[in-house]
């Protein structure tokens, strides 16, 4: 009886461990980002149906244009960011955009990007770009090669109530986020990846720098 009752007691033990463990994991890991758009052969034929126009307006032949793969925008709105706490998850922040982002390639160049959205229930053309479209795309060409992962898991995330623009990506279940653009008043360097957090302390103390000093309506 006493070895039974021992033997028992072991698997107990090592069965709460166990759950201890996976409670655990559970506890720490990430949320789920919210299901953006996924390109599709519409959404494609819709950008490719482009490009005569970005071939006209960038004086380029048509020949040699062709579609990356699109990035998905995740927006954040400065309300969003007022009732985030420090140190807890920023994923429930990043509301998804219907829309896509197209990189145009001139050979091996990115010179210009198609933006398909869905509005009035269909998707079609709303904006070509060049500036930001090239940055993003670069950035994640560079990124894809220091992190090992693929282009799809690249996003945007634009908080354009203060000006700022992010390329996104997840990796050991740690948000990272790298700045398109210079920002010197939050202290990023361009194209470095800084874990989520660290970022949005900072964006955090510039939405409280600006409700204190508002930009005044002329």
């Amino acid at each position: 009886m006493l070895r039974l009752f021992t033997v028992l007691l072991i698997v107990m033990t090592v069965i709460g461990c166990s759950s201890s463990g996976s409670n655990s994991s559970s506890s720490n890991s990430a949320s789920s980002l919210r299901q953006a758009p996924q390109a599709t052969a519409e959404t494609d034929k819709i950008a490719q149906d482009c490009l005569p126009a970005v071939a006209k307006f960038k004086q380029l032949d048509l020949n040699k244009l062709t579609l990356k793969k699109p990035l998905v925008n995740y927006f954040v709105g400065l309300d969003a960011v007022r009732a985030w706490t420090p140190g807890t998850d920023i994923i429930p922040l990043l509301d998804p955009l219907p829309e896509l982002r197209y990189p145009v390639s001139n050979g091996t160049v990115i010179c210009a990007y198609v933006k398909i959205s869905f509005y009035n229930e269909r998707w079609q053309w709303s904006e070509t770009g060049s500036t930001m479209g090239v940055l993003y795309t670069n950035l994640r060409t560079k990124l894809t090669v220091q992190t090992g992962l693929p282009e799809e898991d690249f996003f945007i995330v634009s908080v354009p109530g203060l000006n700022k623009y992010y390329l996104g990506f997840r990796q050991k279940g740690e948000l990272y986020l790298a700045s398109v653009l210079e920002d010197r008043t939050l202290g990023f360097a361009v194209d470095v990846p800084l874990p989520a957090q660290q970022v949005f302390e900072k964006v955090r103390q510039e939405v409280q720098r600006f409700d204190n000093h508002p930009i005044p309506n002329h």
